[in-house]
């Protein structure tokens, strides 16, 4: 293949004045006729660059119009979280807990349905009944979260572990994995149970891949630090010898 130099190329165009005329299709392709109609051979370049300008700023303007829509999204999460927390922060005790999860979450998360499922000993929670508090086997958070610490889903069929009876009615969700530490009475981490935090929406679309996870993983984190508080505490083994 023979390179031709920018300074041939140019030689050749300013001896072949034509050649571009009759050759239009080497040019970038605009949005209306690059050669005049009237009694004119020449190109308009310019017709070119404002066609490229034009398309830029096109492009310009609905990034803005992204960018602004991203930050009002966000900014309306962030505001649900934090009623979420300071509610969560005023239970005294673990039924309290659980019932503003499962019960004030979805009203100021905007959704249908707010859920917790923890992978825990029947004796944790036994003595709560709550719509929307769900005991669940070892293993099912990884079945379910894989290795994801946020599920996002626009669309999807949610399994009934997660939201019980109300699971065929979910058209949208958000899933948080939960890692609650557990400590003996001496305050020392002994364990942890996992657990799902999920919102349900009857709409599809309400939750999509594309939202930003960050402050819903802040949400699952201070869930996890609060129910970690009330938690039973745990004895070692040495405890139940003394």
């Amino acid at each position: 293949m023979i390179t031709l130099s920018n300074e041939q190329v140019f030689a050749f165009l300013k001896q072949n004045p034509d050649f571009l005329t009759k050759n239009p299709e080497l040019l970038p392709k605009p949005d209306k006729n690059i050669v005049k109609a009237a009694n004119s051979n020449v190109v308009q370049f310019a017709d070119i660059q404002n066609e490229r300008l034009k398309s830029e700023i096109a492009l310009l303007k609905a990034q803005n119009h992204e960018f602004r829509r991203t930050g009002r999204e966000n900014t309306l999460a962030l505001t649900r979280v934090e009623k979420s927390i300071l509610e969560l922060l005023s239970a005294r005790d673990l039924a309290g807990a659980i019932q503003v999860i499962c019960t004030d979450f979805s009203e100021h998360m905007g959704c249908d349905w707010s859920v917790l499922a923890l992978e825990c000993d029947k004796s944790d929670i036994a003595h709560i009944k709550r719509s929307g508090l769900y005991r669940l086997t070892p293993g099912s958070v990884d079945r379910v979260m894989g290795q994801q610490d946020v599920r996002l889903a626009a669309n999807a069929t949610f399994e009934s572990l997660v939201f019980g009876k109300n699971a065929s009615n979910v058209s949208s969700a958000c899933l948080i994995q939960l890692v609650i530490p557990l400590h003996n009475a001496s305050g020392d981490c002994v364990g942890e149970i996992k657990g799902i935090l999920g919102f349900g929406s009857k709409q599809p679309g309400t939750y999509s891949e594309t939202q930003g996870k960050r402050i819903v993983q802040f949400l699952g984190q201070s869930v996890s630090k609060v129910l970690s508080t009330w938690m039973p505490k745990r004895q070692t083994s040495d405890q139940r010898v003394a």
